[in-house]
């Protein structure tokens, strides 16, 4: 049974933090080779490939249809934040031969981290179903790819930018190594920016295209209890249309929170979403004690939530991100055992999504208005902003953007940089891109 099948007619459940369990491991800095790598636990399944093995088995004995490979941060953009030529080699005794990971460009490490995290998945699988009471549930080796540290979208924070095709070729490489070694799905978690979304997904489907396979895509957003992704403030409806028409198989929500804190967001994607919906709720907020992130959600109660939203709101896939345990993930298994989700009707509106805010397209009771000021061949202001010596004068362009959303109540601003004197391709994206930094509608 393939993962599109088992998803039509039951809840799957996806495994529990992967931090939470290396930590309880007790290693020291040698263990993920000196003190500059500890964060980076992507490092453990060169280490300690048999440790992580083991957290695999442990969630798949919970009662977990998925487990996700451990390579959270294992794409070339987070991998380039270390200097692998200090790595100590002392306890990476399954390094891959063809790997010289002291000498190796980020490209490749993350190749070979991504197609060695997934066959440890593999085995781990493996030794399941060889389990005296497995109870031949479907299983699925889920491929874990965490954002890339650096930002498409339009922000004033002092945050790291890449461009398009270079967030799409970093994604392609981790998804290459993910693809060789045995994962089934490819989920896109803990985003921040719908851009970098679309990006990835491009550079996903190039791997896939590629090596002539296709696997179902997941995504999943993190969000506040306000239902907004913090960086760029972008509402969740915003993100779900979005990225729900680029060729994904499921859209949800992990990290961030706990489940108590998720109703409002469950809610807008039972209504809003066309795709399969997945849950991967926090064991609560984090807390400090002694120094050391503690998260206090125990198991009962977090799937007392998560069966609400299955039987409630139809959700489908359900999972424990930061925090949770094994125990938690039993504790949840038991509780949506034998459950079908709830039946939906998604909402059949035509919606346009800006960075922040979805707006509906409809006519019905009154005209759709959609503003054209910001356009060459109309204005002969924003001609002479934009075709000028010395770069665009965005100053001018957000003055007539103003003029459009406060004076005329506007929620779509249609945009149009056809000239002979400028580069067109290269204008409207500048424009767009500065543009949109605040904005609240869609463009």
């Amino acid at each position: 049974m393939t993962f599109l099948e088992a998803i039509k007619g039951q809840v799957l459940v996806l495994d529990g933090a992967m931090g939470t369990m290396t930590q309880n491991l007790d290693l020291s800095d040698h263990d993920f080779g000196g003190p500059d790598f500890r964060m980076l636990g992507d490092l453990l399944s060169f280490s300690h490939p048999k440790a992580i093995e083991d957290i695999h088995l442990s969630y798949y004995r919970s009662g977990a249809n998925m487990v996700e490979t451990n390579t959270f941060g294992a794409s070339p953009f987070r991998l380039s934040e270390y200097n692998f030529a200090d790595l100590d080699l002392a306890k990476f005794e399954s390094l891959p031969a063809e790997l010289d990971i002291q000498a190796a460009s980020y490209e490749q490490i993350a190749y070979w981290m991504n197609k060695r995290s997934s066959e440890i998945a593999v085995q781990a699988r493996e030794r399941h179903r060889n389990d005296p009471d497995y109870d031949g549930r479907p299983l699925f080796i889920v491929g874990s790819i965490g954002p890339s540290n650096r930002v498409i979208s339009k922000t004033a924070a002092d945050l790291r930018v890449a461009g398009f095709d270079e967030i799409s070729d970093n994604f392609y490489h981790q998804v290459l190594g993910l693809i060789d070694g045995g994962a089934e799905v490819l989920l896109f978690e803990t985003q921040q920016d719908v851009l970098e979304v679309k990006a990835g997904v491009i550079g996903a489907r190039q791997a896939l295209s590629e090596r002539g396979v296709r696997l179902p895509i997941m995504v999943q957003v993190t969000v506040d209890a306000f239902s907004k992704m913090q960086i760029f403030n972008t509402d969740i409806h915003a993100a779900l249309v979005t990225v729900e028409g680029i060729g994904i198989d499921t859209f949800g929500i992990n990290c961030s929170i706990g489940p108590d804190l998720m109703e409002k967001t469950v809610e807008t994607l039972a209504r809003y979403s066309q795709l399969p919906i997945s849950i991967v709720p926090n064991a609560g907020l984090p807390v400090s004690e002694g120094g050391r992130t503690v998260f206090k959600f125990k198991p009962d109660p977090m799937a007392e939530h998560l069966h609400h939203f299955v039987t409630e709101s139809g959700v489908n896939i359900v999972g424990g991100c930061c925090g949770t345990t094994p125990d938690h993930i039993r504790a949840i298994a038991d509780r949506v055992r034998g459950l079908k989700p709830k039946e939906r009707i998604p909402d059949r509106g035509v919606y346009l999504s800006g960075p922040q805010e979805a707006i509906l397209v409809d006519s019905h009771k009154t005209l759709f208005a959609v503003g054209e000021r910001l356009n060459i061949r109309g204005s002969q202001k924003v001609r002479d902003a934009v075709e000028r010596e010395g770069g665009i004068n965005h100053d001018v362009l957000e003055e007539v953007i103003d003029e459009e959303i406060n004076d005329l109540g506007l929620t779509v601003i249609d945009v149009c940089m056809d000239s002979n004197i400028v580069n067109t391709t290269e204008v409207l994206k500048e424009v767009i891109h500065e543009q949109t930094a605040d904005f609240s509608g869609a463009m």
